[in-house]
């Protein structure tokens, strides 16, 4: 009873980012477009979006022409920097931590996560829930163990003092 209660309290909490998302899906240009322009905003003071003229970006072509397709070779430097403690290099928000990949060619590459970064991910997990909720709602009753991402462990920290999850 009471995993249901809380399964149907999570689920009601889903519900609006899944509406969110499935009216998105009829405007799939425009709500990226949308995005990228946010993205653009909150980011034209670092230095990555003072290089690459973020402030009079205007179309989707105007970020093409201005940033070209890189490796994550060509970002470790800058990565290294904000490991080190500098500010605004790639965001104008503070990274919060880094989480290595786990790929299989090269050294681990470390992705610098920001809040505005983990809330996305976590609007991407809502809407996932809703729907699977809507479309198994078996789910409901019973309890459950979900993992979306590697548990949180005690990890390295930056010499800036940024944790490596």
């Amino acid at each position: 009873m009471i995993a249901t209660v809380a399964n149907a309290a999570w689920f009601a909490g889903c519900i609006p980012e899944y509406l969110r998302f499935r009216r998105a899906l009829s405007r799939v240009r425009e709500e990226q477009e949308q995005i990228l322009h946010e993205i653009l905003r909150r980011n034209r003071r670092s230095e990555f979006g003072r290089r690459h003229g973020f402030s009079s970006i205007r179309a989707v072509r105007d970020y093409q022409e201005r940033v070209p397709l890189r490796d994550y070779d060509e970002y470790r430097a800058d990565v290294n920097r904000i490991a080190t403690g500098e500010m605004q290099v790639l965001t104008e928000e503070p990274v919060r931590l880094f989480e290595p990949t786990s790929g299989s060619a090269g050294a681990a590459k470390w992705i610098p996560y920001t809040s505005s970064l983990q809330n996305e991910f976590q609007r991407g997990i809502r809407a996932w829930v809703a729907g699977m909720f809507l479309h198994s709602p078996d789910l409901l009753r019973g309890p459950a163990y979900w993992s979306v991402s590697p548990a949180e462990v005690s990890g390295p920290i930056t010499p800036s003092g940024i944790p490596v999850r």
